[in-house]
This record gives structure tokens, sequence and C-alpha cells, in this order.
């Protein structure tokens, strides 16, 4: 479950229905680049690389 939901404008939202938007979520430990985020059940999972930016993916 996220709580703190935000767009590539720093607006916070509730929802993301454009698979490609960029959105950044405050997770409750460091991550570096390289790290992967998934999601606990299907869905999509946002893969980042190593210089920052990310991809979605379905799963």
């Amino acid at each position: 479950y996220i709580e703190d939901l935000h767009d590539a404008k720093g607006n916070k939202i509730d929802r993301a229905p454009n698979p490609m938007e960029l959105l950044t979520i405050k997770v409750p430990q460091p991550v570096q680049s390289g790290d992967m985020v998934r999601a606990l059940k299907e869905g999509l999972i946002n893969l980042y690389k190593e210089d920052g930016t990310s991809v979605t993916v379905r799963a």
C-alpha cells in the first residue's frame, strides 16, 4: 500500500492510470540507482536503471 504518491510535477495523486508516467513515492528504506521496486500483487513493476531513470512494465 503506497501512501505518498506524487506525479512528475510534485502534485500529490491517489492513483497512477498512465503506465509510462514518472512518479515518486516514499519508501521505508534507502534505495539506490539500479534497485528494483515491485508491487506485492499482480500489476506493474518499476525497473530503475543505473542512471536514475525508470521503466514501468506489466507483471
